[in-house]
């Protein structure tokens, strides 16, 4: 299987003959490494036209084995005085409950050894049965099954 692997490096002419210099140490000088001439701006430079520039010689070594490196980057941390992205909002408005989910929690506590107690949560409010509370006390009564240790 083979793999090829492009990569494009706009880097100073220096860094390239050394890229170029590795691709020949390893066997792969066959246009594995392209270099690009970077535009001089001849305003700011010092070199005279009539002067040869010599590329950079890059020693050769033998071929060593390759060792595997692992890129590791330090975790970004987010500035201290940065505000949360997200508000933290509070509920404006108390859970609503329904005959259902009251008739759920106390039959479930009920199951778990505490028939007595949801009887005693009813009677509190002053009713005999749960159908007899009306909607108006849900709320009130969800909170005392909920003391009791239903997940409601």
């Amino acid at each position: 299987m083979n793999h090829t692997i492009s990569v494009e490096i706009k880097a100073s002419p220096e860094l390239l003959a050394v890229l170029q210099g590795l691709a020949v140490t390893f066997g792969q000088a066959d246009n594995s490494v392209q270099q690009e001439q970077p535009s001089l701006d001849h305003k700011a430079s010092n070199v005279s036209q009539d002067t040869p520039v010599q590329p950079p010689t890059v020693p050769t070594q033998p071929p060593q084995e390759p060792v595997q490196q692992s890129l590791v980057q330090p975790p970004t941390q987010a500035p201290m005085n940065q505000a949360p992205t997200e508000p933290h909002t509070v509920p404006t408005t108390a859970p609503s409950y329904s005959f259902d989910d009251l008739g759920i929690a106390g039959r479930t506590l009920a199951e778990q050894g505490h028939g007595d107690q949801v009887r005693n949560a009813i009677q509190s409010l002053g009713f005999a049965s749960l159908v007899e509370v009306p909607q108006e006390q849900y709320n009130a009564l969800a909170q005392k099954f909920r003391e009791l240790g239903a997940k409601i």
